[in-house]
């Protein structure tokens, strides 16, 4: 991952009120998504273009549910699972993740989720 940047499962996301670092995680399946190098670098993306529309006032938990959200849409709209994958604990086990820590500066917090 080093030498190729499209092998990369890390972002920097800054915006007028929001500072956040993401660090992708490959899920354990190894699972490829169309148009993305890990299902980790699309975790990060997701989250990316989320976080760049987030109020200025979003909390901690509108954060994270909005994160949850979108990566859960993306994911059905991939194809990338079958239709029985969210039955079979899919979203737990195998789901394109990241951990994000991120400064709110209405807030004045810095949160961390994930166990990065």
């Amino acid at each position: 991952k080093k030498n190729d940047p499209d092998l990369n499962e890390d972002l920097i996301v800054i915006t007028d009120h929001h500072i956040a670092v993401l660090d992708g995680t490959t899920d354990k399946s190894n699972q490829k998504i169309e148009g993305y190098q890990s299902s980790g670098r699309f975790a990060v993306t997701i989250a990316a273009e989320t976080i760049s529309q987030l109020p200025p006032d979003a909390t901690l938990r509108e954060t994270v549910d909005r994160i949850t959200k979108s990566l859960n849409d993306a994911i059905r709209r991939t194809g990338s699972y079958d239709d029985d994958y969210e039955d079979r604990g899919g979203f737990q086990k195998e789901r394109p993740g990241l951990t994000l820590l991120m400064y709110s500066s209405q807030k004045r917090q810095v949160w961390r989720v994930g166990d990065g």
